[in-house]
Parts: structure tokens; sequence; C-alpha cells
């Protein structure tokens, strides 16, 4: 049965619609904000299931977030346990698996960083070669170039990564900025500009290269940072 009847048939319709606001925002938003020394307020996110596997993993990893009216306050920092392997489920998301792999190898711990369904099948090759360039510790747990990975966590070395982004554009929005437990920069080709334009923000309280477009931040005063997301119409 139909939802709904145009009873006269209609010739035409008008309204307006609120697009719903993007889930690579939303789950860059977070990663900045746990990263981040100070608490960040993330106004009008994306709840999906691919920010709620994110939001899980970071907070195994030590973030701590707490819900408000308009959003979420995140905050790091990161850390795990020392005494035993944390395992992070991605559940069947590629982007939380992608940002994880670089901020799980930046992170002091130890980390199992596993998925669901076709996640497994999907290639983090190219990024983990990129991290392993930089000092990450990352084995393989299963087949070579796919999930699951075991990350030894610690400070990365300074300097150039190269990464080959031209199957996708997470994989350089990925790798750790310079603010977090290393240092360096990204270069590499892309097929979509998202990622490259997420490398170009700057900001004094979150790390400064992962500022996706849109990304709006406001703060001082002692207060929380606070960054706002309007509606994205990709996500439709």
């Amino acid at each position: 049965m139909s939802d709904y009847l145009a009873f006269p048939p209609a010739r035409g319709v008008s309204g307006t619609v609120a697009a719903p606001p993007s889930k690579s925002a939303t789950n860059r938003a977070l990663v900045l904000a746990a990263l981040s020394d100070s608490a960040v307020a993330i106004v009008n996110p994306l709840e999906s299931e691919d920010t709620r596997a994110l939001l899980r993993c970071l907070a195994a990893m030590g973030a701590r977030f707490e819900t408000v009216p308009a959003g979420l306050r995140v905050g790091g920092p990161l850390a795990g346990p020392r005494d035993r392997e944390i395992t992070l489920d991605a559940g069947e998301s590629g982007t939380a698996a992608r940002f994880l792999a670089a901020v799980a190898s930046a992170t002091p711990g130890r980390f199992l960083l596993d998925g669901a369904g076709r996640l497994r099948e999907r290639p983090v090759g190219e990024l983990v070669e990129s991290l392993r360039s930089a000092g990450a510790a990352i084995e393989y747990a299963g087949a070579p170039g796919h999930l699951p990975l075991r990350i030894s966590g610690g400070p990365l070395r300074s300097g150039r990564i190269a990464v080959d982004a031209s199957r996708s554009s997470q994989f350089l929005s990925a790798p750790p900025p310079r603010r977090s437990r290393g240092s360096g920069r990204a270069r590499g080709g892309f097929r979509r500009r998202r990622g490259l334009g997420s490398l170009r923000r700057n900001d004094a309280r979150v790390p400064p290269s992962l500022r996706p477009r849109g990304f709006g931040q406001s703060g001082g005063g002692g207060g929380d940072s606070r960054e706002a997301w309007g509606g994205h119409f990709t996500a439709l």
C-alpha cells in the first residue's frame, strides 16, 4: 500500500527538504575531536551505523563522549590499557576502519582492528604501507592487504608520507595529523577533492591537517571548541 495518495492527481510538488549531515564529515570530526587536547562540541552530527561504530572504537581507546542538546561533546586523550589488547570492531564501516588504522598506529596500546561482513574484503594495503613507512607497527592477522590488523601503537616518525589514494580519498585523510602523536606531511593522487580539502584546514584547537570542507569551529574564553555541520545533499 502507498505511504500517501494525491487526490485529485497533483501536477507538481513543492516543499523544503532538510538534508542530513555527511557521514564522512561526521567521522572526520569525531576523530579530530578525540585527538584534541580540549573538549570539542560537535553540533548536528549524523547518527548512523558507521558513526556509531567509530564512536564505540574511539571510546574503547579512551575518548570521552557526552550527549548535549545540539549533538556531542568529545575529548581525548587516547590511550589503550597496558596489560591487554583492545579489539576495535569497525562493523561494516570502511571509513571508520581506515581512520582507526591510522589513529591506533599513533596511540599507545595494543589493538586488533577488525570488521564484519564485506569489510574484511575491502583493501587496506595502501594505507598499511604508508603507515609502516612512518614507523607504524602493523601486522596482518588474516589475509594480507585486508582486515583484521594487529597494531602496536606508539610515536611515529616525522617526515613525508607517500599515500596511494587512487582507490579512496580516505587513505589520504587517515594518516595521523602533525599534532597527534607524530608529525609529517602526506601526498598522493586522488579521484575526489574532499580528501585534499580535509588536509588544508588548520585550527589552533585541533590537529591541523584533517579539517574537512564545511567544518566550522569556534572557541576561546576557556570554553569548549565548537564544530557545526550543515546538511549534505549527497547523503540523501
